[in-house]
């Protein structure tokens, strides 16, 4: 079994070089040079972020034209955020029906994350004087999960299978980087459309092995509330892929003394499942708990950098009582003047988290497989907070004849 896991690992790690490859020569088409750091000051980072925050309100409202020109002015510069911003761009766009300009972004960003390594600033984050939100933004697993789900998704829908399954693959690399090996490589939608690459490249063996993989990660999860008939429609051939980006994504927060922890928080999702209904005649459910964005952010965490600002927190509140103890035990003048020397090196520590995270991400993408015949479609999507109706979004989508399509629904519940 251990054996098997190093050899899949090795044929990750073969396609990721691949997928990095197509990257280099993406950026050489397009006269890119290599990337130079804009340094900015925390206080600007912090503005950005301000702005950030502003396109990303527009963004949970539906507004994705309001908010496209604002994640462009932040998406520019390249600053140690640049990827963050292209991510929440991208998601823009593809709401919008760009996504051949989604595509780009995203493989940008995957290039970035891989590529890029800034070790000046990498260096000053874990010393106790510089921000953690000073070094290059790389995400946390389930965001370089989903990333590299998004956008195999993108490769499958333009026919570039080997690319799609060096994504689903590196995705499962991400989703594994965890501490202690909990919940290893239990993001089953990663799976099943690794599954699909291997379909479409008549390789049965893999694919078989593949859909088990994908089931048998859903139901870890859900346990006995569902049985493996409900994904089954996911480990067969189709030739449509509905991905429906349901509710709105984690976001964090500093917590501690002194915001030295980092805490994921989950937004309330009223919606939980969707209905299809099909040309006005047949119905469909989306399938939930393959693509569970809330989930895999939840059970995971306790990153590298956590540990460093947890010491980073102890040397600081011991440097104040230090100070303190000179101010109130030496007394007189230089009891004081030396006192609040160390209370001023105190203060001057930097120890807060980053609380960076990619905010126009879903909480759940729900995946509709369906077999169509080649031309328009209209589907009907109905949203419900269990059997409750909450609201409908129609789309139509032209399909292609002999060509897996792929079309991203975003409900908007105004």
């Amino acid at each position: 079994m251990e054996d098997r896991h190093v050899q899949r690992a090795v044929i990750a790690l073969a396609f990721s070089i691949c997928l990095i490859g197509g990257f280099e020569a993406h950026a050489a088409n397009n006269g890119d040079e290599d990337p130079k750091l804009e340094k900015l000051s925390a206080k600007k980072l912090e503005q950005l972020e301000t702005r950030a925050n502003e396109a990303r309100s527009l963004y949970s409202m539906g507004d994705y034209a309001g908010a496209e020109p604002i994640f462009r002015e932040l998406a520019k510069p390249f600053t140690v955020t640049r990827p963050l911003y292209r991510c929440e761009l991208a998601m823009c766009l593809l709401s919008q029906g760009k996504n051949d300009e989604a595509r780009v972004l995203l493989l940008e960003s995957y290039g970035d994350l891989l590529e890029f390594f800034d070790p000046k600033s990498e260096k000053k984050a874990v010393r106790i004087w510089g921000k953690e939100s000073g070094k290059i933004y790389k995400g946390d697993p389930y965001e370089q999960a989903t990333l590299c789900l998004l956008l195999g998704a993108l490769f499958l829908e333009q026919g570039d299978v080997d690319n799609a399954l060096a994504c689903f693959k590196s995705g499962q690399l991400a989703d594994s980087d965890v501490q202690n090996e909990e919940y290893k490589a239990d993001y089953a939608l990663l799976q099943l459309l690794e599954s699909y690459c291997y379909h479409l490249r008549e390789q049965p063996d893999m694919c078989n092995q593949l859909a088990q993989t994908g089931v048998d990660s859903f139901m870890s999860i859900a346990g006995e509330a569902q049985s493996d008939a409900y994904i089954a429609p996911l480990t067969q051939p189709f030739n449509t892929l509905l991905l429906i980006m349901s509710g709105e994504a984690p976001h964090m927060i500093r917590q501690g003394e002194y915001g030295e922890q980092r805490v994921i928080v989950l937004e309330a999702q009223p919606t939980n499942r969707y209905e299809i209904l099909l040309d006005g005649e047949r119905w469909f459910d989306a399938i939930q708990g393959v693509g569970d964005i809330n989930f895999q952010a939840a059970t995971r965490g306790g990153r590298q950098m956590d540990d460093v600002l947890s010491k980073q927190a102890k040397t600081k509140k011991t440097t104040y009582e230090i100070g303190d103890t000179f101010t109130d035990d030496v007394g007189g003048l230089a009891g004081l003047f030396i006192g609040s020397i160390i209370k001023g090196v105190s203060a001057a520590m930097t120890v807060e988290a980053d609380v960076r995270c990619w905010q126009t991400l879903p909480g759940s993408i729900q995946p509709v497989p369906l077999n169509l015949p080649p031309g328009e479609h209209k589907f009907d999507i109905y949203a419900f907070d269990g059997y409750v109706y909450s609201h409908h979004t129609p789309t139509n989508t032209d399909i292609r004849p002999g060509e897996l399509n792929i079309v991203f629904v975003f409900p908007k519940n105004l």
